[in-house]
């Protein structure tokens, strides 16, 4: 009986060491500190900037030279589309290229006064007529990003509204200074953003041959500047 029980106890004292032995690298490797890193891949997305224009613009009727156009002014459009990633937004400005932005000729005596609104600085809600013997021309700005000078409560211009209607908000050019136009916060969408600049020349000669335009081709070159705020 003695010698059952000590064979059965060297067989568990082998057993535990067999055990001890065959489990002891996994305690061990478990026990392991394996030293971890990090990567961070940074990229800088540049801000740009587009705008794309429509080129020439007819205004239509034509003027008479002597007789004008009292009350119906001549008018065209030109949608300027822009399209920018910056974050903060982007700007518009316009200008013409010399003072009397409608002119026959760069050097010519003949041309339009430039529309004055009757309180300077801010534009007329509806268009004005000139006065007697007078010819002038002026534009309206229809964005969703107008600045407060061409924003409208519908009765008249310059107030904090984002409320921006087209043919409204009338004034004229400055010579070749800028004058602000779009001012937006955020980027543009993915198709670009529109402003619709509206043109309008009138010709008031209610005399005849008390003052007259000579005949031929009148321009104005406008440029529109796109900036990144």
């Amino acid at each position: 009986m003695f010698k059952k029980v000590f064979k059965l106890t060297v067989l568990s004292l082998l057993s535990f060491f067999v055990v001890y032995a065959f489990f002891t690298p996994v305690l061990v490797s478990g026990l392991t500190v394996t030293p971890t890193g990090t990567a961070t891949p940074t990229l800088a997305i540049n801000q740009e900037i587009n705008v794309t224009s429509p080129g020439t613009v007819t205004m239509t009727p034509s003027i008479g030279g002597l007789t004008g156009n009292y009350q119906s002014p001549a008018s065209g459009s030109a949608t300027f589309t822009i399209t920018s990633n910056s974050a903060s937004g982007y700007t518009m400005t316009l200008q013409a290229d010399q003072s009397h932005a409608l002119h026959a000729g760069t050097a010519s005596t003949q041309y339009f006064l430039d529309y004055v609104p009757v309180v300077p600085g801010t534009p007329d809600y509806s268009w004005k007529s000139p006065a007697s013997n007078t010819a002038w021309f002026g534009f309206a700005i229809y964005s969703d990003h107008a600045v407060q000078a061409f924003q409208t409560n519908e009765t008249v211009c310059n107030v904090a509204t984002i409320n921006v209607e087209p043919s409204h908000c009338w004034v004229g050019f400055n010579g070749t200074t800028p004058i602000n136009a779009v001012d937006s916060s955020v980027p543009s969408v993915v198709a670009g953003e529109d402003a619709t600049v509206y043109f309008r020349a009138e010709f008031n000669n209610p005399s005849l041959g008390s003052q007259l335009l000579q005949s031929g081709s009148y321009t104005a070159t406008v440029t529109a500047t796109v900036a990144s705020n």
